[in-house]
């Protein structure tokens, strides 16, 4: 039997399965997991973002945060079956899902296959470099001559590096943006309202400490009685999730990701809390 208790890190879980008896079977079937799920990752629209195959310890955190705090969805054999012909739809939508995801996480592979051997030519500096590139410009750089200005495109790579630290800074987000290069928003500050409302997408009263995460890599563990805070969810957060006591989204509603899994987990959540991430501070007690 696993101590949940010694485990304190992940190279503790590791350590006790590779000791367990039946460890080689559950690390085989980790194995087929991330042969099977690999392909996910936490922004699954965005393919310049690492799937779990290539950052494995998210899974791993989500692993051990069940075997440490056991789910009140783990220990409720009660499920309220869909009717049929919204189940069907479910199983449609998913499988869709499923498909797309893939394909993203081919491109990724296609396109960082290509970026090591720029990187090993020394002809990139860091990896991820070609996500800052346009089709266009990469597929330039795939028929030029050896005698391609490489500097050209280090500098181009280095410009919209800086732009996108700028922009990741950037408070509010617009609502709408239009055109290839969109007007920055005027950062206008507004006092706080105090009746600050939301959809409640989970049923359910809980007090604990706000986290907030801008990306499930931000908290590889989270503290016992937090309270999630996130600009959305999707299929790569929940290793996040299954560690809290409660979720806040800044959008989304009853039917969008965070909001079923909340459902799922036995958590109290609000979605479309606007600008939650920037009026709830980490530290804060909220109930």
């Amino acid at each position: 039997i696993l101590d949940p208790q010694g485990m304190t890190e992940i190279s503790s879980l590791k350590t006790q399965l590779e000791h367990h008896c039946a460890g080689a079977g559950i690390l085989a079937d980790l194995d087929h997991f991330f042969q099977e799920f690999g392909y996910i990752s936490p922004t699954a629209t965005d393919i310049s973002v690492p799937t779990w195959q290539e950052t494995p310890d998210l899974v791993w955190q989500l692993l051990l945060s069940l075997l440490r705090e056991p789910t009140l969805a783990s220990q409720n054999n009660t499920v309220n079956k869909a009717p049929a012909w919204v189940q069907s739809r479910v199983t449609l939508k998913g499988q869709v899902a499923t498909v797309y995801n893939k394909l993203l996480a081919h491109l990724r592979r296609c396109f960082r296959g290509l970026e090591c051997q720029w990187l090993a030519t020394q002809n990139w500096t860091q990896p991820g470099d070609i996500f800052f590139l346009t089709l266009a410009e990469i597929e330039t750089a795939i028929q030029s001559s050896p005698s391609h200005s490489w500097p050209e495109y280090r500098a181009i790579i280095g410009e919209r590096r800086h732009n996108f630290s700028i922009l990741q800074t950037l408070e509010p987000i617009p609502l709408v943006a239009y055109g290839p290069n969109p007007q920055l928003p005027r950062l206008v500050s507004t006092p706080p309202n105090p009746q600050q409302q939301g959809i409640g997408a989970s049923p359910g009263i809980c007090e604990g400490i706000v986290r907030v995460i801008h990306h499930p890599h931000q908290a590889q563990q989270l503290p016992p009685q937090t309270i999630v805070v996130v600009p959305y969810t999707d299929a790569g957060w929940l290793p996040i999730l299954t560690g809290a006591i409660g979720i806040i989204a800044e959008v989304g509603g009853r039917l969008s990701h965070g909001a079923i899994v909340a459902r799922e987990l036995g958590l109290p959540a609000i979605m479309n809390f606007p600008q939650a991430t920037t009026r709830l501070k980490t530290g804060q007690r909220i109930r």
